[in-house]
This record gives structure tokens, sequence and C-alpha cells, in this order.
């Protein structure tokens, strides 16, 4: 059983910190509950899961394409529909940061399937080493995965044996297919 929360209440407040997903990002907000409001609250976050409130302030576990997976305090202003502060309180990787010329950032591509009007979803990672450049009119070697289980999905996040290719030179494409989570059957 998954521990994972959503959503909390911000301290005695009448308004609710909540994530969601959608088009394969995670995305965060406030619902003031007493006008029906939601503010929409931008942190460098792709990828969102546990929420823990206090008053003014949160919690959150989330990663990016170049933030490894952290949990960061997100404070908030005093009418709570916008971020004034947001601080790492733990990296499982903090020494990363160090790498970040050599992360290859994902670009969401949608393609045709088979099946007439239903289409399907990758990450691509073009090649990036900032000391070596491939040759203009030369394409480079494209590796390709897909995760296992239909309820799986994959998420733009920073993954070190996806970037060991890509620092090297190579393509990367990791595929979320029709049937995996939130991308229909």
């Amino acid at each position: 059983m998954s521990n994972e929360f959503s959503y909390d209440f911000l301290g005695n407040s009448d308004h609710i910190v909540f994530s969601y997903r959608q088009q394969g990002k995670s995305h965060l907000g406030v619902l003031d509950c007493d006008s029906g409001s939601i503010s929409l609250l931008d942190i460098p976050f792709s990828d969102l899961s546990d929420v823990v409130a206090a008053d003014d302030y949160f919690y959150i576990e989330g990663a990016s394409a170049s933030i490894p997976r952290s949990i960061a305090k997100v404070t908030l202003n005093e009418s709570k529909t916008k971020v004034v502060n947001f601080s790492i309180a733990w990296s499982s990787s903090p020494d990363l940061v160090q790498y970040r010329p050599f992360f290859s950032t994902p670009e969401l591509v949608e393609f045709p399937t088979s099946k007439p009007g239903q289409k399907a979803y990758a990450y691509f990672y073009p090649p990036s080493n900032p000391n070596f450049q491939g040759l203009p009119y030369e394409k480079p070697p494209l590796l390709v995965k897909t995760h296992g289980g239909p309820t799986a999905e994959t998420r733009a996040i920073l993954d070190l044996s996806v970037q060991y290719w890509t620092s090297r030179g190579w393509a990367y494409v990791d595929v979320n297919y029709g049937g995996s989570t939130g991308y229909g059957r």
C-alpha cells in the first residue's frame, strides 16, 4: 500500500494544497474552499508526490529532468496564491548539480499508432555533452525504451541511466504507449 498524499490542508485555513498529473506532467495548486478559486503554483519540479502542509508552507517530494528526487519546502504568500520561497530540504543526490551541463532535457513527443485516431507519447532525450558536438549532417544513434506493464508510466525525471547514454552522443526515447497510466487503453 502506498502512503503518497496528493493533497493536504494548509494549517487551520480553508485552503488545500494539491497535486495532479496532466499530459505527462505534475502540477501543483491551492484551492480556496471559501471562494472555490484555484491558484496554480510554479515550482521547478515536473513530477510530484507527497504533500505535507503547515500554515503558510508545505513540504513536497518531487523531481525534474535536472533535479534528482528531493524534498522541498515551499513557502506561500499571505493570500496563499503564490510561491515566495522554494528550497530543497533533502536531495537523494545533492552532488549531481555540478553535472547539470551534461543533462539532456527531455522533449515530449506524440506520434500516431496503428489504431486510427489514437496517439502514443514518448520523451525524447537528445545527446548532450558540452565538450563534444556531433557532425551537423549526421543523426545520432538512437536507443528506444518501453516500460513494463500497463499500470506504469514513463516520467520525465532525472535518470542517470538515460543520461549515461545521452552524455556519450546517443539519443534516447522513453515511450509511453497506449495503455500506460494516464494514456488510455
